[in-house]
């Protein structure tokens, strides 16, 4: 359920740990690497429950750090980032350490202790750092302003001209003036991607390619973005995206919305009634690689499971890792 990759080799390396549950958010941080997940345990090092700091060196878990606590099967840590001084987490929970928080809370980045760091309003979300400021995505629907603009340090609601309604948000990411995020609209059920100007607000007028939920039985066709230079990258559970016949993962022009033609055809998803796993989940883009992860055995012809990685030297020239 955890491992690290050697970036040279792509080979796995001996960072092993053993949690006993699905892990759902990695953040690593100086010599740490926080999770958070399903699990209540470490092999060999007991109880941790939902959020654990890692060893960068060896894998092991600290003692003493908050956790969820009072955590029926469902509780749930999915995710987390880092500001100057706090690590921020959110989920699904009543209370961490022993203290009451309401789906989000944080930690003193250097003593590692519980901060007074919340936000009373907020529930489980999507969280994104952008200097001294967190974007939280919420991922229910019918909020009346789903993404909110948060001071990193004090907790307090940034006012800003959101547009932003009725729709639930599934994953954030960021370039140097927009916010763009994963919507699913509750009246007319189309799934798409949205470019949110930081400073405003304000939604740009760019139209993304989008899928219609009635597509697909059920599920969320995009499930995850990842934006890197002029490309955005969408990934999720779609046969088709934009009226053309795109498997599970596409990338289109940032400025325009345009797709690109790249298809890698993510293939042998798992059975209908599975939806909610069947699919690209993650996407990490840096500048030189793509790396994809879900619930897959074949991506571009090449018979990986559950995760792959694209080089580029020119975009037309992309490759994939097997396994």
């Amino acid at each position: 359920r955890l491992c690290a990759i050697d970036m040279v080799t792509g080979q796995l390396t001996s960072w092993a740990p053993s949690p006993n549950g699905a892990v759902l958010a990695i953040y690593p941080r100086d010599s740490l690497i926080f999770v958070g997940g399903f699990f209540t345990s470490f092999a060999g090092f007991g109880a941790r429950h939902r959020f654990a700091a890692l060893r960068r060196d060896n894998g092991q878990p600290l003692p003493n750090l908050p956790q969820v606590q009072n955590d029926p099967s469902n509780f749930r840590v999915g995710s987390i980032v880092g500001s100057d001084s706090l690590i921020h987490v959110s989920g699904a929970f009543v209370s961490f350490g022993d203290e009451p928080r309401n789906g989000n809370a944080a930690i003193h980045r250097s003593s590692l202790t519980l901060a007074e760091w919340s936000v009373p309003s907020l529930t489980e979300c999507v969280l994104m750092v952008d200097a001294d400021t967190v974007y939280a995505g919420r991922m229910n629907i019918g909020s009346t302003m789903p993404m909110n603009k948060i001071d990193a340090n004090s907790a307090e609601l940034i006012p800003w001209n959101s547009t932003l309604s009725n729709y639930r948000l599934f994953d954030l990411d960021q370039d140097e003036e927009h916010v763009y995020a994963v919507r699913i609209e509750q009246n007319s059920n189309w799934s798409h991607v949205v470019a949110v100007n930081k400073y405003t607000g304000t939604e740009e007028p760019i139209v993304y390619p989008g899928i219609q939920q009635g597509q697909i039985q059920g599920g969320d066709p995009i499930r995850t973005i990842g934006v890197q230079g002029d490309r955005l990258y969408i990934g999720g559970s779609f046969q088709e995206i934009g009226g053309q016949p795109i498997q599970g993962l596409a990338v289109c022009d940032k400025v325009t919305g345009d797709l690109i033609p790249w298809a890698p055809q993510v293939k042998n998803l798992p059975p209908l009634s599975h939806l909610t796993e069947r699919s690209v989940q993650v996407l990490k883009a840096t500048d030189t690689l793509l790396f994809v992860g879900g619930a897959f055995k074949s991506i571009a012809g090449n018979g990986s499971h559950h995760f792959a990685v694209f080089a580029r030297c020119e975009f037309q020239n992309w490759y994939t890792d097997q396994d």
